[in-house]
C-alpha cells in the first residue's frame, strides 16, 4: 500500500466556525497550498504583504505533503488575492477578532491509497463498518510531535513551568537538530560554550538563535527574553505540542475509564494512542457528546472527570493550570 505519492492524493479542507464580515479589524483569507508546511506558509504571506509573523492567526496547522486549504487572519488588511506555485490566498472578508483554534469545527479528508491487494481493502471494508458504528478517538497524531523527541524535555513544558533556560537548550539541541537546521559538531559547541553568549552570537547558526545570544549579551540576566527572539513560527510548534500532548493524554484516560470492552493501543511518537473496536449503546452515547477544551484553552476542561484527569496529569509532569496561561505562551507568540 502507498500512501501520497502525488500531491493529489492527500487532500484536506478545514472547517471553521467564523462570522465573515464586509468589515473588521482582521482580514480574513482563505488559502489553498500544495507541498508546504503552514508555517512556511505563513512565512511566505508575510513576504509577499510585508507584515510580520506576528499579524497572522490560524486554527491549525495542516500538513505540508498534499494539497491543503485552510483559513488564516491577518491583522489589518492586505491584498484581495495571492497566487504563486505552492499556494493561493484569496481574501474573503473580514472580522472583529484573529482565527484561533477555538473556531475550528473539524478537517474534512480525501485520501487516495495505491498498490492495495486483495485483504488489505477486504481489512479497510471492516475497518470502515467499524469506525461507522462505533467512532474514532479524534487524537492528534504524530505529526504534531515531530519537533521534539519526547514531552519529557520538550520547549513547551519547560516554557509553562518557567524553564527558560531549558527551553533555550532544548530548541538548540532539539528542535534544531531534528529540523537538520544544526549539526552535531555545533550542538557540542552550544553545550561546550554555554554561558558565554558573546562567543556563541559568532558560531555559525540559524539566525533567530544568534539573535537570542547577540540579546544574552546585552542582557544576561533575561532569558525569558532571549527566548522571545527565537523564530515564533517554530514556538507556536513546539508550544502546540505540548497543549496536544496533554489533550491526547486527557482523551487516552477517559477511554481508559469508559470502554470495558478490549482498549488496543498503538504505539506513537509521544505517546500511545487508546482505541476500541465495539462500544455499548450508552458508552457510545456519551463518547459521542463528549466535547472538551485543549488545556490552556479556559481554565478547565469543562467536565468533571475531564478535570480530574487533567489535574492528574498536570501533577505528573508537575505544572498546575494557571502555568498553561501564561502571557508568554499567548497565540501573540
Amino acid at each position: 500500500m502507498k500512501l501520497k505519492c502525488i500531491p493529489e492524493d492527500f487532500v484536506v479542507e478545514e472547517r471553521i466556525n467564523t462570522s465573515i464580515q464586509t468589515s473588521g479589524d482582521f482580514a480574513i483569507y482563505k488559502v489553498r497550498k500544495i507541498n508546504l508546511t503552514t508555517d512556511g506558509l505563513v512565512k511566505k504571506l508575510g513576504q509577499w504583504i510585508n507584515k510580520p509573523i506576528k499579524s497572522f492567526s490560524i486554527a491549525g496547522m495542516k500538513d505540508r505533503h498534499g494539497i491543503t486549504t485552510q483559513h488564516i487572519s491577518l491583522k489589518g488588511d492586505g491584498p484581495d488575492l495571492i497566487e504563486t506555485d505552492q499556494f493561493s490566498a484569496q481574501r474573503i472578508g473580514y472580522a472583529n477578532q484573529a482565527i484561533t483554534p477555538n473556531q475550528l469545527n473539524g478537517n474534512y479528508f480525501k485520501i487516495t491509497l495505491r498498490d492495495l491487494i486483495v485483504f488489505q481493502i477486504e481489512n479497510i471494508h471492516k475497518q470502515k463498518i467499524l469506525a461507522t458504528n462505533y467512532g474514532i478517538p479524534n487524537y492528534y497524531d504524530d505529526q504534531r510531535f515531530r519537533s521534539q523527541y519526547s514531552p519529557i524535555n520538550s520547549l513547551a513544558f519547560h516554557i509553562f513551568r518557567k524553564e527558560y533556560e531549558s527551553a533555550l537548550r532544548s530548541y538548540g539541541s532539539e528542535f534544531l537538530k531534528k529540523s537538520k537546521k544544526i549539526d552535531e559538531y555545533t550542538i557540542g559547541l552550544l553545550n561546550q560554550h554555554w554561558g558565554d553568549w558573546g562567543n556563541l552570537a559568532k558560531a555559525k547558526i540559524p539566525q533567530d538563535l544568534k539573535s537570542a545570544f547577540n540579546y544574552l549579551k546585552k542582557n544576561p540576566n533575561d532569558i525569558q527574553g532571549a527566548v522571545s527572539k527565537l523564530n515564533r513560527l517554530d514556538l507556536r510548534i513546539m508550544i502546540s505540542a505540548g497543549y496536544s500532548f496533554l489533550w491526547n493524554e486527557i482523551l487516552a484516560q477517559i477511554i481508559r475509564q469508559e470502554v470495558k470492552s478490549k482498549i488496543i493501543y498503538r504505539k506513537g511518537a509521544w505517546q500511545d494512542y487508546a482505541f476500541y473496536y465495539k462500544l455499548d449503546l450508552q458508552r457510545k452515547a456519551y463518547l459521542d457528546s463528549l466535547k472538551f477544551s485543549v488545556p490552556g484553552e479556559n481554565n478547565s476542561c469543562g467536565l468533571e472527570k475531564c478535570n480530574l484527569s487533567m489535574n492528574e496529569l498536570l501533577k505528573e509532569h508537575n505544572l498546575h493550570n494557571e502555568q498553561l496561561r501564561s502571557p508568554f505562551i499567548s497565540r501573540e507568540i
